[in-house]
């Protein structure tokens, strides 16, 4: 399953978690016997970084819209009972 593996991209996370799964339900003695393992862990590394730099995406775009936003003038003001009004 391991050798299965291929290329790492964010759509393989749920067939990389399933060798680890699958990895994970070996006896100690089997485990050692696994040749690849190392292919295993790399594969999960790379998965995460990908995670990483797409959630890193989404907070990036976030921040750029809210930066082209701007910030709030006179015309409107905050309220105590938290509802925007414009001013008059």
């Amino acid at each position: 399953m391991i050798n299965s593996i291929g290329e790492v991209t964010i759509e393989k996370a749920d067939f990389i978690a399933a060798a680890r799964a699958e990895y994970n339900k070996l006896t100690e003695l089997q485990k050692l016997l696994v040749d690849n393992y190392d292919k295993l862990t790399a594969a999960e590394m790379k998965l995460a970084v990908l995670k990483s730099a797409a959630t890193g995406d989404v907070y990036k775009k976030t921040g750029d819209y809210l930066e082209n936003l701007g910030t709030p003038t006179e015309f409107y003001r905050w309220r105590m009972d938290g509802d925007w009004s414009c001013k008059k």
